[in-house]
């Protein structure tokens, strides 16, 4: 039997009428409570008994800030932000850490009235200072699961337009 106990913690208001901030924050003790004893003779087997789970960090959290240029949600607006985690096991067993990172996030968008209809533009930058980290591994195709780590995407910026009827 699996549990994760923790806390979360979220803020989102505005600093001043131009700025706002959304900022969050997530302490986990996700573990294995009940399993059956180790068999020496069998490393990998069952005995999990208070093993952390694996990929589920202890500490993470994000703040993002934006400031908006314009009036009304009309104009440019930017924001920026850090994503962070600290360190997680790699698998079950504990037998290997994928290591914390921080990740630097980022847009720009710009909103106008077209014939009565809003219609914005914005640039999302993910991961401007190109962290190295890992999403997870894969334990399930691979035998030596702590070399087959699946890394993050680098640093992405995707444009899009929306228009709203």
């Amino acid at each position: 039997m699996q549990r994760g106990r923790g806390i979360e913690l979220d803020v989102i208001g505005r600093v001043y009428d131009r700025i706002a901030i959304i900022a969050n924050y997530a302490y986990m003790d996700a573990k294995v409570i009940s399993d059956s004893a180790k068999d020496p003779l069998d490393p990998y087997g069952s005995g999990f008994l208070y093993n952390h789970l694996d990929n589920a960090p202890r500490h993470a959290g994000k703040i993002f800030t934006t400031y908006d240029f314009g009036e009304n949600g009309l104009g440019l607006r930017v924001g920026v932000g850090v994503t962070a985690a600290t360190h997680v096991w790699g698998d079950l067993q504990n037998t290997f850490l994928l290591p914390g990172w921080a990740r630097l996030d980022g847009f720009a968008s710009y909103a106008t009235l077209v014939e009565g209809h809003k219609v914005t533009a914005q640039l999302n930058l993910k991961n401007i200072n190109n962290a190295q980290y890992f999403t997870g591994v894969d334990n399930f195709f691979n035998a030596s699961a702590r070399f087959n780590a699946l890394p993050a995407a680098p640093f992405t910026a995707v444009g899009q337009t929306r228009v709203e009827f």
